[in-house]
């Protein structure tokens, strides 16, 4: 079959063959190129984290809830990741109840 013309039109190379049909080449051919190192990037993962032991848990967590009493800042931080919330009547951000964290004598608890 022989090309009777070739137009480029949007990117892609449109023949225009004697048949009358018209072939698109190039917008198809890099999407599917596209599909193709997406559906790979899907199969991709990280290594699975190790679960954790009830124990470190716990410990952890009681770090977390006894820096918050104290209103220490610094250990309150370490136990905390960027994306932590704190609901009470409204959102609290980690940076904002960073900020807004005062010391408290050992023996006043909130």
């Amino acid at each position: 079959m022989e090309c009777a013309d070739v137009q480029r039109t949007a990117g892609a190379i449109v023949r225009l063959h004697n048949s009358g049909n018209v072939h698109r080449h190039g917008l198809v051919a890099t999407s599917m190129r596209c599909l193709v190192v997406i559906a790979l990037a899907g199969c991709a993962h990280s290594a699975v984290a190790t679960p954790r032991t009830p124990e470190s848990i716990s410990s952890d967590t009681h770090a977390l809830l006894e820096a918050y009493d104290r209103g220490d800042a610094t250990g309150f931080g370490a136990a905390t990741a960027a994306t932590f919330v704190h609901f009470e009547g409204h959102v609290h951000d980690r940076a904002s109840e960073l900020a807004e964290m005062k010391p408290h004598p050992p023996y006043v608890a909130r």
